[in-house]
């Protein structure tokens, strides 16, 4: 099968380099399905690379202010198309920029024999996106739509968006039976006030235990005495952060689609105490966390106490069970074959 895969156009897609949870999904189902012997293209802008893919470089796209509505990507969006190669099966994106999603549903008329796709990795936090995949799927666009989340795809308000939860390579992270002595705990994410790091710290702090972080940019000014700054960790050594901490903070105060941090804090072995937002609830059970109400820090603070009485396998099995790479990358080749070839342009 020849498959183009098309990430965000806002940074390089190659290992360690990702801007964020979206693209490192993107990067890894394309090295999984090269594995496979299919066929790849990764579309990207310079430094973008994956293992088994063919580069195509894509014009860079203009910087946006994170917590805005993405509106530039279609800027180059028609060059990229345009240069895809000939005699492709399946375009695979993974865009929420409207005008993207437009031109893809265009380009899926006017080339019926390719199977094209979009995954939303955001919830339907934008309105102008969530306007047009109503109107996209309303009219019976022939893209498919995923989400990695129930919760994801059901804040569209529109039937139709097919759940495919994101898969990671489970053979490169270490099992942690047992957390580090010191019974730590950590963070991991953008130093954004909606992740959350100040409730972190505050859980940490009430809960007598240092907290670890692993952020991408610096703190401004010194930490509190309870926080031991590890700054941007390769991307390889994230899951084995989470594996020596007795728990894994997650948070964020926005409803975030599908967390990777949360599934690969349980791959590692490490329970998760969390806010109930957004899809996190889909990855953590009873058995692998303890999640309370959104902004509940005192909760929060009582369930790191629990943790202890969690079983370390159970995390494991429930991402061995749910969230492997392998089981992700069936989920989408199964959608790639999904519904007859379409004759022509409708």
């Amino acid at each position: 099968m020849r498959i183009a895969m098309l990430p965000s156009l806002l940074a390089p897609v190659a290992a360690g380099q990702c801007f964020g949870g979206a693209e490192m999904a993107a990067l890894d189902l394309t090295e999984a399905l090269a594995a496979l012997g299919h066929e790849l293209w990764l579309i990207g802008v310079k430094g973008s690379q994956a293992r088994g893919a063919r580069t195509l470089l894509a014009p860079p796209t203009p910087a946006f202010v994170p917590g805005e509505e993405v509106r530039l990507i279609l800027e180059p969006f028609p060059e990229v198309l345009a240069a895809l190669p000939a005699g492709l099966d399946v375009i695979h994106a993974h865009l929420n920029d409207p005008g993207a999603l437009l031109s893809l549903d265009a380009y899926a008329r006017a080339h019926p024999s390719v199977r094209v796709l979009s995954t939303l990795h955001l919830s339907a936090v934008f309105p102008s996106t969530t306007a047009v995949v109503q109107e996209l799927l309303g009219r019976g666009s022939p893209v498919c739509f995923t989400a990695p989340s129930a919760f994801a795809a059901h804040s569209y308000g529109v039937e139709g968006i097919r759940v495919i939860p994101n898969g990671i390579d489970l053979s490169r992270i270490a099992f942690h039976a047992r957390p580090d002595p010191d019974l730590h705990l950590a963070w991991a994410g953008r130093r954004a006030p909606e992740k959350g790091l100040d409730a972190a710290i505050r859980i940490a702090h009430g809960a007598g235990s240092v907290l670890e972080v692993a952020a991408l940019s610096p703190p401004v000014g010194p930490s509190p005495p309870q926080v031991v700054e590890r700054g941007r960790l390769p991307r390889e050594e994230v899951p084995g952060f989470l594996g020596r901490a007795a728990a894994t903070l997650l948070t964020s105060s926005i409803a975030e689609a599908h967390p990777l941090v949360a599934i690969e804090s349980l791959a590692a072995g490490t329970p998760v105490v969390g806010f109930a937002v957004g899809g996190l609830p889909e990855i953590v059970d009873e058995a692998t966390g303890i999640l309370v109400a959104p902004g509940d820090v005192e909760a929060a603070i009582r369930a790191v106490s629990q943790t202890s009485a969690l079983d370390r396998r159970a995390c494991r099995a429930k991402a061995e069970r749910c969230f492997d790479r392998q089981r992700a990358t069936q989920a989408y080749l199964q959608s790639y074959a999904l519904g007859p070839k379409r004759s022509g342009p409708h």
